[in-house]
């Protein structure tokens, strides 16, 4: 049985090969965990392993102040920031990633772009 959804908890839903979910559903049996469990787990046990090696300890969570320099240089250049720039932007800020896509892609488009209307709840 899964575990009751907390709140703040999202869902992901993805697909995988006939024979990966064989051996989730056998792994989970043999630890008495639910799928979900230990799924989460393994992607934590990942995510930290992923923080460990690319983090030495000097290197803080990205200055959102930095991250905006960034993106508003690339748009400056007419690039396309990346979809992981603008993940990590939106979450910093606070914003929905689509109001920044949108956003970028107002202004690469040259059409206007209104900030306050564009749902940017911190400006």
């Amino acid at each position: 049985m899964p575990r009751s959804k907390s709140e703040g908890d999202k869902i992901i839903c993805f697909y995988v090969p006939e024979a990966v979910k064989r051996r989730i559903r056998v792994t989970t049996a043999e630890t008495d965990k639910t799928q979900q469990d230990w799924l989460l787990e393994v992607i934590e046990e990942k995510f930290n392993r992923l923080d460990n090696s690319t983090n030495s300890g000097t290197e803080d969570i990205p200055n959102p102040a930095d991250l905006c320099c960034e993106f508003l240089k690339e748009l400056a250049e007419g690039k396309r920031p990346t979809n992981g720039k603008m993940v990590k932007l939106s979450h910093l800020l606070g914003v929905d990633v689509e109001v920044l896509t949108t956003i970028r892609d107002r202004y690469l488009d040259g059409g206007e772009v209104n900030v306050k209307n564009s749902k940017m709840s911190k400006v």
